[in-house]
């Protein structure tokens, strides 16, 4: 049996709907396009706007995501927080991906905290090349006078690696007694220079300079400062918003300096309306900052 009482309410509510949209369309469409057709139900179904495809969204954040996670799989391995600002990554890689991290560059620096993202093609910005013998062509080259190239080429530093280089690349060597040797008999390698990371995954090599000068290194104890503050206000019951005064001091130099220097930024990321001293602290303790002792106390 028809329930009239149902339909007459789904009537009424179809109706009410119909009557809102006839409403909207007369004051709205009717009332700037003059020439539009009376009723909304004699118009023709809309075109869908012509928005173009981001095709290389997905492409740009994939290869970012996986620049970032072997970048920040790095500076665990060498115990470098991500707290620690550093200076540069250098990553070399095709020109396909070269492009796709380029559109995402602020994102890979922000998430892995470094200043600059460089790429470059040319790996001895980060890379050393030394030499070994290769004993296969220089055996039968030289007979026993393999082994004294060995010594001549192990002995080398650095600066004679770099000449070496070039005159294998020259194919002619000249090196102790040897004179016009060919650059087959030798096997050029690499290896980091000092205070660089550096790993090669899905095609591409990544270096992060772990060099730190005095400015980084302040950064990161601000950075790391900050932190500890903000879970000794959780400890202490202060409220997410409390607004707070607050009290730091420490006998080392480089921390008094970073603490000095970045005070407003400090003060702003911890709530506190002022930086001074503090007699009747409601929250204190001593934290340890990259090995410098800092004393801070806290007041709602």
């Amino acid at each position: 049996m028809l329930d009239t009482s149902t339909s007459m309410h789904s009537f009424g509510q179809l109706h009410q709907w119909t009557s809102r949209n006839v409403y909207i369309y007369q004051n709205t469409v009717r009332e700037i396009e003059k020439d539009a057709p009376i009723s909304v139900h004699l118009t023709s179904y809309p075109t869908p706007l012509d928005i173009p495809e981001e095709e290389n969204i997905l492409t740009e954040t994939t290869i970012s995501r996986e620049i970032i996670a072997t970048a920040q799989r790095m500076r665990n391995e060498a115990q470098i927080k991500v707290k620690q600002p550093l200076s540069r990554l250098f990553v070399t890689a095709s020109e396909a991906d070269v492009n796709a991290a380029t559109a995402l560059q602020g994102t890979i620096k922000e998430e892995l905290n470094v200043k600059e993202l460089v790429f470059s093609a040319d790996s001895s910005v980060y890379n050393d090349v030394y030499y070994t013998v290769n004993f296969r062509v220089a055996g039968q080259a030289l007979k026993g006078e393999a082994q004294k190239l060995k010594k001549l080429v192990d002995s080398l530093d650095q600066e004679g690696y770099n000449a070496l280089d070039k005159m294998v690349k020259a194919d002619d060597v000249n090196i102790g007694d040897f004179v016009g040797l060919k650059g087959n008999l030798f096997d050029a390698h690499n290896r980091p220079k000092a205070n660089f990371l550096v790993t090669t995954e899905n095609g591409r090599t990544l270096a992060l300079d772990t060099a730190l000068n005095e400015e980084l290194i302040q950064e990161g104890i601000v950075r790391e400062l900050v932190r500890q503050i903000q879970v000794m206000r959780k400890d202490a019951g202060f409220a997410v918003e409390q607004r707070i005064v607050a009290e730091i001091s420490t006998e080392s130099e480089i921390a008094k300096v970073a603490i000095e220097k970045y005070a407003d930024k400090i003060a702003t990321d911890i709530l506190a309306t002022e930086l001074t001293t503090i007699s009747d602290a409601e929250a204190e303790k001593v934290i340890t900052v990259q090995e410098n002792e800092i004393k801070v106390k806290l007041k709602r």
